[in-house]
């Protein structure tokens, strides 16, 4: 239980569409568990997949979320890690 969420910071990078997947014209959701740090980082080895269509779609979230930065969550006037579930949507224009 947190007082304040984790959210991303101002300009994070959002996932590439990987073209090979563009091409074929797949589209897809990506459901993904990870932790983020008192640093307001992504923890590495806590990045979980948890459903995904194709691992092109899945490496370009894991690549995402690496280079993301984040305000902390805080409890109790602390930062604190927070287990965090995010859905991406890599869907085609048109």
């Amino acid at each position: 239980e947190v007082d304040v969420a984790v959210r991303p910071l101002d300009g994070a990078p959002v996932p590439r569409y990987p073209e090979r997947l563009r091409s074929a014209h797949v589209e897809g959701r990506v459901n993904v568990r990870f932790i983020v740090g008192t640093n307001g980082r992504v923890e590495r080895g806590s990045i979980k997949i948890l459903d995904s269509p194709d691992p092109a779609f899945s490496e370009e979230v894991r690549r995402v979320l690496l280079s993301t930065r984040y305000s902390a969550a805080q409890a109790g006037g602390k930062k604190v890690r927070q287990i965090v579930e995010q859905t991406f949507t890599f869907k085609l224009d048109g």
